[in-house]
């Protein structure tokens, strides 16, 4: 594809938020088996998938921290195109 093709086609941004139950246990935190194939399925389907862990996001902190730990999420999925 040519580069003018290649800038023309949209970013499809699939965002999963992992809970304590979909990540195994222990020192690896990885996505446990349903979680994974989820996240394939998008990758797939042509998808960039955001994952939110539930061990990087804090419901608790302030909005703006919030709001910003997304931001900087989206924008190194993007300019990792």
């Amino acid at each position: 594809m040519s580069p003018g093709v290649l800038g023309s086609i949209p970013n499809w941004i699939g965002i999963v938020a992992w809970d304590y139950h979909d990540l195994c246990r222990g020192v690896h935190n990885e996505p446990n088996g349903v979680a994974a194939l989820g996240a394939q399925l998008l990758e797939k389907k042509g998808y960039k998938v955001m994952a939110i862990p539930h061990t990087d996001f804090n419901p608790r902190d302030k909005l703006v921290r919030r709001v910003q730990y997304l931001e900087q999420q989206l924008k190194n999925l993007v300019r990792d195109r």
